[in-house]
């Protein structure tokens, strides 16, 4: 019995014992979790403070942020020079090289080429096929950096907290900044919170000459935490997702970019231009003004993109053009201008849609989503940089290497560009199948300056007579120029021809005329005042005065079949070029172009207008349409036909947008928008702070 009891009191001694343990245990864990779940806060607080720091990278690297006053993170003045720009894009690069994007890329494999790279998230499918790109190294030296000290505007600074600011608002200090912020591991300490972040730039893109991006990326982040006593460590291992690359463009925009872009959508006189049942204009349409609908004008159709800017006035200053935008649009008859609205401005944008279909206007945008509020771009008031190239110098006035334009003198009032052979003969067959003219071989560009030209005031394609130069210039296939003085015999001049002729006034220009007048398809009688291989800029202070077609060996596609017709060499491939600006006075196509004139160019008007002398001479009658493909910019509206009940006089238009200009094609030295615009990855969800993280080691 006393052995029973003995032997109970033991077993109860026992399980007293391990209750003990087990309680003393459960505790002990219950701390250890607790204390897990404080360093685990801790980390994911040092994560959460590590995404506040890249939110405040993105606003100051972003176009337009509520966060900064005035609302730009990215600024740089329109008088710095593309040059400039690109010098320092490539300071990024460091050591590395350029590669290109799409070397080796098939013919016409449009398809193979990023539409993301399209800062715009739109239909318009800008491609990119000459981009190339690099990747950072070696990035040693602060002046490396001179981009990001040149384009972050002051105010973007005051966003970061204190103490982290640049030490000072030099060049100097601000390139500092950015190289340590941007080749550095970032470390701080935030009560038992240790943080390191390593951001760098991952990649720099040169689109064009004159559109560039730069690429940022979150390379490393570690966030390492304990609890207050120190026994329990958690480490949060992060890096940028894919939707967490951050990048801005830098651009120069092209005046490229539009069948008709406008600075003011009105007549020189103020008279407002509607859009109608009529009006089928074959590519996008842009203005830095507002549209005008009416529904009694009937039902508009676009096959391109509309975008308008809602400029209320242009405020030019000593270094820049700027306006007040306030986006909006005309209605009604007469028009009543829409400003009242608000909100971001794609709301804005959306708002002014909804408001033209509530007016009565079913407007048909071909399922492409209008742009109401977009950006102002200013247009070019001087030729210097066309001066500067037809005489063998650079923007800032240094002699380019190997190159060379013409030059008219001041005797010299026109000139006349065809194709020929080695014989001075102009070519005369076209091949409809293939869209072309037949070249001989070798072919010529021909180039004749003209001394006199003498118009009678008649609607007649015989009435001027030109004088010519004593010298004529010819330039083959790989740009070497020729000369022949009077009936001397053909000489080689230095240089390789660069494109560009420059008139300092007024100037007229003319192909080498119709061959079968009597054919109804104007383009196959409009012989070529372009080689195939030829790319022509004529730039002249004055009225550029067109006399006859202006039409390429190899026939540019409209817009509405550059996808689908077939030919060789396909539509993206065809490399004649030619463009016309004049800087103050209007393009004008003259009274002595013919019926139908076809004209197969880039044209800039960029202070007055693209008009028809005699548009509204009845007594003439209709010339029948304007057979443009290009691109027109123009300050106004220019009239190109007139209507009255059922008389008409000049030319109704037939435009179509040249699609190869989205490629990256471009009249030598054309002339570009005096701003300088910048886009981000906003327009695509892109989130600087948008990490994936896990439990990691300590670093």
């Amino acid at each position: 019995m006393i052995i029973v009891v003995l032997f109970t009191l033991l077993l109860l001694a026992g399980v007293l014992a391990a209750s003990l343990r087990l309680g003393l245990s459960s505790r002990q864990t219950t701390a250890d979790q607790a204390s897990t779940l404080r360093a685990q806060y801790a980390a994911e607080s040092g994560v959460a403070l590590a995404r506040s720091r890249l939110q405040d990278v993105q606003a100051m690297l972003s176009f337009n942020s509520p966060r900064i006053v005035g609302g730009a993170g990215l600024k740089l003045a329109p008088n710095i020079k593309i040059s400039a720009v690109q010098d320092w894009v490539s300071r990024l690069c460091g050591t590395s090289t350029w590669q290109d994007m799409y070397e080796g890329r098939e013919a016409n494999a449009r398809g193979f080429l990023d539409r993301t790279l399209d800062p715009n998230d739109d239909a318009s499918e800008k491609f990119y096929p000459t981009a190339q790109s690099c990747k950072p190294a070696n990035l040693n030296s602060a002046s490396q950096f001179a981009l990001f000290s040149s384009i972050v505007t002051p105010e973007a600074y005051q966003i970061l907290p204190s103490g982290e600011a640049p030490t000072a608002a030099t060049p100097e200090a601000r390139q500092a900044f950015w190289q340590g912020l941007l080749t550095q591991r970032s470390t701080s300490t935030s009560g038992n919170v240790n943080l390191s972040t390593q951001v760098g730039i991952t990649r720099v893109l040169r689109l064009t000459a004159n559109h560039s991006r730069i690429y940022l990326g979150v390379q490393r982040l570690d966030s390492v935490a304990s609890e207050g006593t120190g026994r329990v460590q958690r480490v949060i291992n992060a890096s940028g997702t894919d939707n967490g690359q951050w990048w801005f463009d830098i651009v120069q925009p092209s005046l490229l970019e539009a069948t008709v872009q406008t600075d003011y959508h009105t007549s020189a006189a103020g008279s407002v231009v509607y859009f109608t049942s009529r009006t089928r204009f074959q590519g996008p349409l842009k203005t830095n003004d507002v549209f005008a609908f009416t529904s009694t004008a009937g039902s508009p159709r676009f096959s391109g993109k509309l975008t308008s800017a809602g400029c209320m006035d242009r405020i030019d200053n000593a270094t820049e053009i700027t306006c007040t935008r306030q986006p909006g649009v005309r209605l009604g008859n007469p028009p009543i201008t829409n400003r009242d609205f608000s909100g971001t401005d794609t709301a804005k944008s959306t708002a002014i849609q909804q408001r033209i279909l509530n007016s009565g206007v079913t407007v048909d945008y071909s399922s492409i989503t209008p742009n109401f509020a977009g950006q102002y771009q200013p247009f070019p008031t001087n030729a210097s940089n066309q001066a500067n190239a037809a005489n063998g110098l650079d923007e800032n006035g240094q002699p380019l290497v190997n190159e060379r334009g013409v030059t008219l003198g001041t005797t010299e009032v026109g000139v006349q560009l065809y194709v020929g052979d080695a014989n001075g003969n102009p070519i005369t067959q076209y091949d409809a199948s293939q869209r072309k003219w037949v070249e001989p071989n070798p072919a010529y560009q021909y180039i004749k300056p003209a001394t006199g030209v003498s118009c009678t005031s008649n609607f007649d394609i015989n009435g001027c007579t030109y004088t010519y130069s004593n010298t004529t210039y010819r330039v083959d296939a790989n740009k070497s120029m020729q000369q022949k003085i009077g009936n001397g015999a053909w000489t080689s001049i230095t240089g390789k021809f660069n494109g560009v002729i420059y008139k300092n006034g007024g100037v007229s220009i003319l192909g080498p005329g119709r061959g079968n007048y009597t054919d109804t398809n104007s383009v196959a009688q409009a012989r070529p005042a372009l080689a195939s291989f030829s790319g022509i800029t004529l730039a002249a202070t004055g009225n550029v005065t067109v006399r006859s077609d202006l039409a390429m060996s190899q026939t540019p596609c409209r817009y509405d079949e550059y996808a689908s017709v077939q030919v060789t060499p396909p539509c993206s491939d065809r490399q004649n070029v030619m463009g016309l600006f004049s800087s103050a006075g209007s393009v004008i196509v003259g009274r002595q172009a013919p019926d139908n004139v076809v004209l197969q160019a880039a044209m800039m008007s960029s202070q007055q207008e693209f008009t028809v002398d005699g548009y509204g001479d009845y007594s003439r009658g209709s010339r029948g349409e304007v057979k443009f493909t290009g691109s027109l910019v123009e300050k106004y509206y220019g009239p190109n036909g007139q209507s009255s009940g059922t008389s008409e006089a000049g030319y109704g238009r037939d435009y179509s947008y040249d699609r190869r200009f989205l490629d990256g094609l471009s009249p030598p030295y054309y002339p570009v928008s005096p701003k300088w615009d910048f886009y981000d990855a906003s327009s695509r969800d892109g989130d600087f702070s948008d990490l994936i993280w896990k439990q990691g080691a300590t670093p």
